[in-house]
């Protein structure tokens, strides 16, 4: 990546901090908003988003609502099969609601303040201080890996610059012994 150590481990923080919102499908443009606001490497934040997963998004779902759940004291014990049909629930609300303009269906708002409030306020609240904790230790663990890689590579560069120079001079001497 041609950017400094600091955009780039900046990006990866953003990547992991957004992986913890409850915003499926909408991850990559809250990294890249993000990231571009506070002048991070965007190409990296959307790559960092693949923390969340289909293996890790469990646990951080879980662990961002229950500790949403305890903060605003609804004390939640939900599973992930139950969150995930919560969260499935607040999208598809607004979706069916949206074809309804279209067709003759009606619509129906009753269950998406009950979305809000149980499902999607925990997960969010609670995603914050993970999302906070895990983004600034991928900061702090990728910063010094992207500055060694950056200096091996410089250094090879320089290497490479200086050998074909070495082989340039040995050329021209060569040629000029020649010409005599």
């Amino acid at each position: 990546m041609p950017d400094t150590p600091h955009r780039i481990a900046l990006g990866v923080a953003i990547g992991v901090f957004v992986t913890f919102s409850p915003f499926f499908g909408f991850h990559f443009l809250y990294a890249a908003g993000l990231a571009f606001l506070i002048r991070a490497n965007v190409l990296v934040a959307l790559i960092a988003t693949f923390f969340g997963n289909p293996i890790t998004f469990p646990f951080i779902g879980i662990l961002s609502h229950r500790l949403g759940s305890m903060m605003l004291a609804q004390n939640a014990q939900v599973g992930w099969v139950e969150l995930r049909r919560g969260l499935g629930n607040f999208f598809a609300i607004p979706w069916q609601n949206f074809k309804a303009i279209f067709t003759s269906a009606t619509a129906d708002w009753t269950g998406f303040p009950q979305a809000i409030e149980l499902v999607i306020l925990p997960y969010f609240l609670g995603g914050l201080i993970p999302g906070v904790l895990f983004g600034a230790i991928g900061y702090y663990l990728s910063k010094p890996l992207v500055r060694a890689y950056q200096n091996r590579r410089k250094g090879r560069f320089t290497k490479r610059i200086k050998d074909l120079r070495d082989k340039a001079v040995e050329r021209f001497e060569k040629k000029g012994e020649r010409d005599e």
